[in-house]
């Protein structure tokens, strides 16, 4: 895959992998009482000596590096394997969400949420109700605010549709503001 797309942490992550693929990760290994030495197996070339005169702790980083790099590795795949399953379990939830939203009886749902207190309210702070004596005061002002004849064209006119779901959802803000 071309890198032109990848960020420089992928990019970094590839010539990790690629020069962990490279390896050899039985290298053959000496000791003697001043170091420990790694040798590559087919050429036989040094490749590092770790001094016993160095602290534990940097001797064992050194030696275990690439078993240890490998398996931070594994952890990385298998940690972006599992938010890769999670976002698309989220996506399937979403379009699952929308495609159910999609089939609703929308002009029901409006229908419901118009005879709400809480509705008539937000309708006569925000949009301009004056007068929500009755039902069909209510009613009526909003077929207006949805630019329809009839609450049915919620689900037939998808215009109408999403004219309906931006007023619900300033209505839903509206509820959250404290």
């Amino acid at each position: 895959m071309p890198s032109a797309g990848k960020s420089l942490n992928q990019r970094r992550m590839d010539r990790l992998r690629a020069s962990l693929a490279g390896s050899a990760p039985d290298y053959r290994v000496e000791a003697d009482a001043d170091a420990t030495r790694l040798y590559e197996p087919e050429t036989g070339a040094l490749v590092v000596t770790v001094h016993h005169a160095a602290p534990y702790i940097d001797r064992d980083r050194v030696l275990a590096a690439i078993d240890n790099i490998d398996w931070l590795l594994g952890c990385y795949d298998r940690l972006i394997e599992k938010l890769r399953a999670k976002a698309d379990a989220e996506a399937a939830r979403q379009a699952e969400t929308e495609r159910q939203e999609n089939k609703s009886d929308l002009a029901r749902a409006c229908a419901i949420e118009t005879q709400k207190p809480a509705f008539i309210r937000f309708l006569r702070e925000r949009t301009g109700l004056e007068d929500a004596s009755d039902q069909f005061r209510v009613d009526t002002h909003v077929r207006f605010l949805l630019k329809v004849a009839s609450r049915t064209e919620l689900n037939t006119d998808p215009d109408a549709a999403a004219r309906w779901r931006s007023l619900r959802a300033e209505f839903q803000a509206w509820m959250a503001t404290p």
